[in-house]
Order: structure tokens, then sequence, then C-alpha cells
């Protein structure tokens, strides 16, 4: 593995949607996991993975998943798969030598090791490099019912979690949630409900076992009123960290266009926040309408600001709030006065500008407040009416842009020509012009295709979209930006068959390396062939070990963590093909949260 174990990062990923009959699509290798024993350097949780759930391999649900490694190294991935259930393991899968930046997908449909119609909680571990992901999960597709939805994964939570928008029987929507316990013991969440016009509360508790999750689901819940759209704040007990998966819905039987789609809970906010991609009354998948409803994080009332740039630069338009109370919710609607649905009387403003009226048209925006200690988090929901096809996308507006954005997975026609592509929003978050590099690397052998550069006005976002690239069709990339200004981006998932062909995934910044734990010393080295080239794909065991407890990367580099508190001497062996090629002792004593750099070793033939 690398020359130090990187930690994982965020893991879900998106997409790739219609597959080669295989569970993965990458150059890398897929084996069967062999290092059960090797601490690994981050764990990442995806809740909510399935496999032909409520149906079969055409009407059930299917949770393809992306992970991108977003590290300078090729990095080492072990996914494992549990029944949600009863947590029981079923299987685990081993990814190796995925390349710097290069992404791989895993479709469970096409995973014979997992059974038909169950949910499995996934948890990914990385060797070697920090790695970021999305979650796609997808219904009857290519169909008029089908229903498409996405989820950004977490590394790590956080004991207060934030939900700006939970309805209750609202104009048919429902937006239930799940609770995730990421900690080693059991936890109390409670989650504290707050109307939108601060007349009702309620507060709901669930006790969560390590690693299980328990869900809310608003329609049966009988101390919240039906036609009432709430802010809930999740906190846990006893230190322990969680995450919240929220899923947005109107897809009851009787609907003629059901639509889903799905964000995580924010863990923390800011006094700026941004959008990169708002509507009022533009035709197109993707497009439609947005509502946006910023929620205060403070405990007090604050003041908050939209303001809305045209898509590629203009003249902003600013709208203002006074009073939201704390952890309650601004809720604002393109289309109206002042983004006020609920005034009566209701003012639907027209398709130019005019006072307390956004023009018709596409935006990016920002959400921020000058009350002191106030912090915002944000949903917004892109909604469209496209020739009778309802969509839903959603999203969580930045609140820490990046120079650095990885994109785990785009597409250009993937599935065929009205098929799944996916355009991006990349939003400059500064008064000054911004020119931005963007790497597109295949999947099916991580080759770099383009590299392009892109300039972005002051304050604005620029669509970029696949089909306007010299890109092969029918095609998935791993995707790279970097500017010498902080960014904000997302991604739209697009497919132009019937349904609801919308979704949307957050970008991710880089992924820093955790430090090495209190509790353990990590040993690193590297291996060399008797030329000094770097010898790839050599087994390292230590001492008596039946398997191999880590393999070297492409620069002949490994890295693994071991205990301190055991006095004793380590040996090191180095196998080509089973066979032992080399070996080296190293004696304590050892410190935890500590680096031990071994000598590099060179193979004999």
């Amino acid at each position: 593995m690398k020359n130090s174990i990187v930690r994982l990062a965020i893991l879900a990923l998106a997409a790739a949607l219609l597959l080669p009959q295989a569970g993965v699509s990458t150059a890398a290798t897929v084996i069967a996991c062999t290092q059960p024993s090797l601490t690994p350097t981050k764990t990442v949780y995806m809740p909510n993975i399935t496999k032909t759930l409520g149906g079969t391999s055409t009407n059930g649900w299917d949770t393809p998943f992306i992970v991108q490694n977003v590290g300078t190294t090729s990095t080492a991935i072990e996914v494992s798969f549990y029944k949600f259930s009863d947590g029981s393991f079923v299987t685990c899968h081993r990814v190796e030598n995925l390349g710097a930046s290069a992404s791989f997908d895993w479709r469970p449909l096409n995973d014979s090791s997992l059974p038909n119609d169950t949910q499995f909680s996934v948890v990914v571990r990385s060797f070697g490099a920090p790695i970021v992901g999305v979650v796609n999960e997808i219904v009857k597709e290519g169909t008029t019912r089908f229903e498409a939805s996405s989820y950004n994964g977490v590394s790590t939570g956080a004991t207060s979690v934030f939900l700006p928008n939970i309805a209750k029987r609202y104009f048919g929507w429902v937006t239930r949630f799940v609770i995730q316990n990421l900690g080693t013991k059991q936890t109390l969440a409670t989650a504290n409900f707050i109307s939108f016009d601060g007349t009702k509360t309620a507060t709901l508790t669930r006790l969560i076992n390590p690693g299980q999750s328990q869900f809310i689901d608003p329609n049966v819940e009988s101390l919240l009123v039906d036609g009432t759209q709430y802010a809930v704040t999740v906190n846990s007990d006893q230190s322990v960290p969680i995450a919240v998966r929220v899923g947005t819905q109107n897809d009851d039987p009787g609907v003629a266009h059901p639509v889903v789609d799905a964000t995580m809970g924010a863990m923390g906010g800011a006094a700026s926040i941004y959008g990169p991609y708002a509507v009022k009354n533009v035709t197109g998948k993707g497009k439609g309408l947005s509502t946006i409803v910023v929620q205060n994080l403070a405990a007090t009332p604050v003041d908050m600001t939209l303001t809305f740039t045209p898509l590629g630069g203009g003249s902003p338009t600013t709208f203002n709030k006074t009073g939201v109370a704390g952890k309650s919710s601004w809720d604002f609607d393109s289309r109206f006065q002042n983004g006020n649905a609920k005034a009566v009387p209701q003012v639907l403003c027209g398709a130019t500008a005019s006072p307390g009226c956004l023009a018709n048209g596409e935006f990016s925006f920002v959400a921020s407040t000058n009350t002191s200690g106030g912090t915002l988090a944000s949903v917004v929901n892109v909604v469209g009416d496209v020739t009778g096809d309802t969509t839903l996308a959603q999203y969580t507006p930045v609140s820490a842009p990046s120079t650095t954005l990885y994109l785990p997975n785009m597409t250009r026609t993937l599935g065929g020509a009205n098929a799944w592509t996916t355009p991006t929003y990349l939003q400059n978050t500064t008064a000054s012009q911004a020119t931005a590099s963007i790497e597109w690397r295949r999947f099916s052998d991580q080759q770099l295709l383009l590299t392009e550069n892109l300039t972005i006005p002051a304050n604005a976002s620029v669509m970029v979209d696949p089909r306007g690239r010299t890109l092969p069709d029918n095609t998935q990339f791993a995707v790279k930006v970097t500017s010498g200004t902080s960014l904000a981006g997302i991604v739209m998932e697009l497919n132009f068959g019937d349904g609801d062909g919308a979704m949307a995934y957050n970008a991710f910044a880089p992924i820093q390396s955790d430090p090495v734990p209190a509790n353990k010393t990590r040993f690193q080295g590297g291996v060399t062939t008797n030329t000094g080239a770097p010898a790839a794909n050599v087994c390292v065991k230590v001492g008596s070990v039946p398997n191999c407890t880590t393999i070297t990367a492409s620069d002949g580099s490994y890295s693994y963590e071991l205990d301190p508190q055991f006095a004793v001497s380590y040996t090191f062996h180095y196998l080509v093909n089973g066979v032992e090629k080399a070996s080296q002792t190293i004696n304590p004593p050892y410190s935890g949260g500590t680096v031990v750099t071994l000598p590099s070793v060179a193979l004999t033939p």
C-alpha cells in the first residue's frame, strides 16, 4: 500500500446506472478480501445499499455506488456488505491498484454473492490513499414509474445533525430519515422538530446500537401535524457520532409521476453557504423550478439573505429575511414574490424581474447571515415538469469551498443517446475570475483522456456538459477540478427517458490523511526489484499469519498498523507468487501514534 495509510473518505457513489454485466467496472483488479486483521486507516459507512429490493432485477430497488481515489498514489479498497435486518456479514470484495484520481463502480444487481430482495449496510475501507464516493438508488428504469435518487455517504459523524426540511403529508410530500450510529456504544438519538412558523414542536427519540440504524417516518408519528414542514435537529448522547440520510419523496401508488431524492443531513454550517445551481421556470430534465430551505443552526434568531447571480455571470438579485427563529428554517420558493408561497394573498411572479421577484432563468446563489454567531445549513430542491414527466433532484449547499474538487462519476450518454449524462455546475465563490483545470479520466482503463482549462466569472457558476467535450459516448469518467480560487460544485445525473431521471450529488473537497491512532504504530516501507525499480503487487506478511496482510502499491510502497503494547520483534515477509523473496525484522520499543519507516528491500529473482 502507500507510503502512508491515508484515511478513507466519504463513501458512496453515484452511478453507473447501465453497467456491463459484472459487479465492478474498472481497470483495477478485483479479488477476495485478504487482510481481515489489518487495521484500516478509515472506515466509511453507507447506510442503505439494496439488491432488487421489493421486486426483481427489472422492478426492484438497486443501488450502484462509485468510489474515487482522491490521493496521489494508487490504493487498495475493501468493500464489506452486512444485512440491514440483523447486521450479519455477507461478503467482502477487495479492489487492488485503483490509481490516483481514478474511480470504480459497483452494482449490487450484478454481484452474484449478494442475495436478492435485500438491504445492506456497506463498510468501505481504504488502504493507501483517501477516497470519496456517492450512492445511487434506482428503480424501474426505462418506465414511466422510474425513480432515481442519490446521496453522499460519510466518513465521520457528528453529535448534532441538522435537517432543514422535514415534511409530513405536505401536498403529497414526505421526508423520511434514517439515523445511523457510527460509534462503538449505544446511543439515544433525540430529534427535535420545530415548524417553519414556530408554532408547532415535537421531540422523538430512537435507541440505536453501534453501527445500526433507526428510521423516523413523519407520516406515522402522531406528535407531528399533517400538512407541516419542520426544521429538525438530531442530537446523540454520550458523545456518540451519528449520520442521517434524508429521503424526500412523493411516490405513493396513486401518484401519476412518482419522484424521490435524498441528501445527507448537515453536520455543521457556516455564515455563508454556496449553491451552484438554482432555477426558475426553465424547461428541461434537471431544470424546472427550485425551492431553497435555509436553516438557522444557532439557538437564537438570525437575519438571512439569499443572493442570486445568473448562470455565467450578471447582476445579482438579493432577498432578505429577518428574525428566523433558532433552529428553524426559511423556505424560499422562486416562483413567488419574496419567495413566500405562504403569503396571503399569494403573489405569483412573472417571467421578468420586478420588486421582490426573481426573473425566469438559471442561477447560482449564496445564503448568508450577518448576525453574530449565526451559522446556516440548507437543502435545495430542483423540481422539474417536462412533457409530463416530473423529476426531483436535491443537494446541500456548500459550507467550505475548495480549490480542488473531485467528481467521482461523470458520464456521457451512458447506456444510449437518451441515457445518463451528467452536467456539473461549478461555482466561483470569490470576487475574482477563476481559471479551473479539469481532468477527465476513463473508468475502464483509468486513462486520462482530456485536460481542459475553463474560465469562471466572479461570484458565478458555469455548466460543464460532457457532451460538449471531445469525449467518447457511452462512457464513465472520474473528474478532478483544480483552481486558484475556491469553488463549490454539484453534479446533475440525468436520464432523458421516461420518469424521474434526475438526481444530484455534491462534489468533494480533498480528504486529508488522519493521524496515526494513539493506540497504533504505523510501519511503512518500500520494495524494489534487484534493478532498483518499484516492485508492485508483492505480498507482505507479518510473522506467521497465513495470508497476505497487505500488498505493495504500484510504486512499491506499503503501510501496516500494529499495536505497540506488544513489546515483540516483528518480521516482515515479502512474497512473489507465494514464494518468499526477502524478509526483515524490526525490534521494539514502539510508540503509539508514531510512524516507523522500514529500510527499503530489494527482491532477488
